[in-house]
């Protein structure tokens, strides 16, 4: 062979050598450099995927400790209730009817009066067959009788032949014997499963990317967001074994119904509930796309080992896959901030030096922390009133703590948050606002004690307003068909005493009974000029003895429907309240406007008396609580009952030394 032809298959060889090595040496970089960053995207989604669990396991967390609030408050009512009932057995004779009303007003299945020996006495079950009974009551009934137990509340389930689902019960014991209260358990069960956490794992398995949720325990799955019947056991799985007993997050890649998805796993325990473990399968669908054109790519490369451009090009393919993993890897992470954006509880994370990292919308709307403040938690919260701070200091969560911020309740835990080599990296608190849980539950409460009185009301009533009828005809008849032959004056002035005492017996059963008993409003179109103007000759009428001066504003020019009796009579209450507060040669101020964006009328009645104490402000629309030695403590909760119905909204605001406000709002349509 030539020397020019060797030397020409020698360029050609080691040109082909060197473009094979460059193209091993590119494609060898290009294919590091995606499993680099395949590990990197799979350790960002493991640490997203650990506070979404950390936040889901918090969330269910506070959802188990919700539902054990209301079980108590559940039970709390039902011994309340059983206690009345024992009183009014003790002090008065019951009959069915009797149980059976006070059974309908407070919504309970049965009310039976036993002997101390647990036999029936007397009920409101009519003519059937005792079917709250079961074998789990009466082993309740038996163990309390044993007992020296006051009382007694426990929940327990119905045979199937007999009426469906779960009851709480109560035993009292009182001298004449047992009050047993029976109440359905339904409306429990229906709160737990709007806000418990199936509800949790519905919701956060409807965002895109997320392929299963599943809480799972040894005895098998508790709960999860779709068919899982395939799903692996814990028992027979090192992986799942081993995180089920460690406290730290774990991931690997698993096969779920043919498909492979990106599975974290994270231990989850709570009081009264199976040690148990989260497990979040996500979709790597997106994923496995870009691995099977990188592995095109590769072949491409290996085709054309000469083409050195192509090496560039693979150089540039593995960039933009590269920048496609981390547009995955952005739409996964956004899909975690918006489930934290939209959770009702507010979430705030911060890291080990305590400055804060994290903190959702509804963080900034009920504790005004946003991820955009940079400042140290410490300066924020002064008194560490979340708890963060001990969590950082004693590495241990810290659960069932409750706040009171500006008039709202707040339920919250907080917990470390680990590295997987156990290194403190920060803590997270999970706050949930209770505050409309806890004041439905008062309102509840306060209607059935009135709805109870009112049963209790017209009983007094009837039995005062009789004898007081017969002592003023005697009266009368005293005062109109005899006369004394000595101390006339004196005859006159008892007999007077006497209509006066009766007249104001009278008056106060009345008062009783309008506030125990709301009478049905009898609402009609009103012109407000002339309700507004007999309104504010009342109060001038009532200021005159002290010369009190009424500053009143001109009528607003509106119609508005109300029963004008009523509601004269509850703001004729507020009028009088601040005439008797006011100093003499004081003021009155009276106030009305129209919000026509708010479609509602405005009242102001404003007194400049010495005001009202901040300890007893909570308490002036309770029953029978006054400050004035001659109070009945009635007329503000007649005003409040009687503007609630309505629809219509009452607040109050004192300034000590300067006087009360009082602001009622009413709707404009009725």
């Amino acid at each position: 062979m030539p020397a020019s032809a060797l030397k020409r298959a020698m360029t050609l060889k080691t040109t082909l050598f060197f473009a094979l090595i460059l193209a091993i040496l590119f494609a060898g970089l290009a294919f590091f450099g995606i499993q680099k960053s395949k590990k990197d995207l799979l350790a960002l989604m493991s640490q997203q995927a650990e506070g979404l669990l950390e936040t889901l396991s918090l969330a269910s967390g506070n959802a188990l400790k919700a539902n054990r609030l209301l079980e108590s408050m559940v039970e709390d009512r039902l011994s309340d209730l059983g206690y009345f009932v024992a009183d009014l057995w003790e002090n008065h004779s019951l009959a069915a009817g009797d149980i059976s009303q006070i059974a309908h007003e407070a919504e309970l299945d049965y009310i039976n009066l036993l002997s101390p020996a647990g036999k029936l006495l007397l009920t409101n079950a009519g003519d059937r067959d005792n079917d709250y009974y079961s074998p789990a009551f009466d082993s309740n009934l038996t163990d309390f009788l044993k007992s020296k137990e006051r009382d007694k509340t426990f929940t327990y389930r119905l045979p199937e032949n007999l009426l469906a689902g779960e009851r709480v019960a109560v035993l009292v014991r009182t001298p004449k014997g047992i009050v047993n209260l029976v109440a359905d358990q339904t409306f429990m069960k229906n709160f737990q499963a709007d806000v418990g956490i199936g509800y949790l794992i519905q919701k956060i398995a409807a965002s895109p990317g997320v392929t299963y949720i599943v809480l799972q325990s040894p005895e098998g799955i508790i709960l999860a967001s779709r068919d899982v019947s395939r799903m692996t056991k814990l028992q027979g799985d090192p992986f799942l074994e081993g995180a089920l007993a460690s406290p730290h997050l774990a991931s690997r890649l698993t096969d779920f119904e043919g498909n492979q998805v990106f599975e974290a796993v994270h231990s989850f325990s709570a009081p009264d509930f199976p040690h148990a473990l989260y497990r979040v399968g996500l979709s790597l669908e997106g994923f496995s796309a870009i691995s099977a054109s990188f592995r095109y790519q590769i072949i491409f490369f290996s085709a054309l080992l000469f083409l050195l451009g192509l090496v560039a090009y693979g150089y540039f393919a593995s960039a933009e896959s590269v920048k496609t993993l981390k547009t995955s890897f952005s739409r996964l992470k956004g899909t975690t901030d918006k489930i934290l954006e939209d959770m009702d509880a507010a979430v705030v994370v911060v890291d080990a030096g305590g400055r804060i990292g994290l903190a959702n919308r509804q963080a900034e709307k009920l504790l005004g922390v946003t991820e955009n403040d940079k400042s140290r938690y410490g300066d924020i919260f002064q008194r560490d009133e979340l708890g963060l701070l001990d969590v950082l200091q004693n590495r241990r969560p810290k659960s069932g703590w409750q706040l009171e911020k500006s008039g709202q309740s707040f339920l919250g835990s907080s917990s470390p948050l680990f590295a997987q080599n156990g290194e403190l990296e920060g803590a997270v608190a999970v706050i949930s606002d209770l505050t409309r849980l806890k004041k439905l539950e008062e309102e509840a409460k306060k209607s059935e004690r009135l709805a109870l009185l009112g049963n209790l009301a017209a009983g007094v009533a009837h039995e005062i307003r009789n004898p007081l009828n017969t002592i003023s005809i005697a009266a009368q008849r005293l005062k109109n068909e005899f006369s004394v032959t000595s101390d006339q004056a004196e005859f006159e002035k008892f007999i007077t005493a006497v209509e006066s005492e009766a007249r104001r017996i009278n008056q106060s059963v009345s008062e009783f009974l309008g506030l125990a008993r709301s009478e049905k409003l009898e609402k009609s179109k009103t012109n407000w000029g002339n309700f507004w103007s007999e309104l504010v000759t009342a109060a001038q009428l009532e200021g005159n003895p002290k010369k009190i001066k009424v500053e009143a504003d001109p009528s607003v020019p509106v119609e508005v429907e109300i029963d004008a009796s009523q509601l004269k009579k509850a703001l004729f209450n507020l009028v009088r309240n601040g005439c008797e507060a006011t100093p003499e040669g004081g003021k009155l101020v009276l106030k009305n406007r129209k919000i026509p964006s708010e479609n509602r009328l405005e009242i102001i009645v404003h007194d400049t008396g010495a005001g009202i104490p901040a300890d007893v402000r909570s308490k002036i629309f309770d029953p029978y609580f006054t400050t004035k030695p001659s109070g009945t403590g009635l007329g503000l909760a007649i005003a409040h009952r009687i503007i609630t119905e309505h629809n219509g909204k009452i607040d109050v605001a004192s300034t000590p030394g300067k006087g009360t406000t009082f602001t009622i709002n009413l709707p404009l349509s009725g």
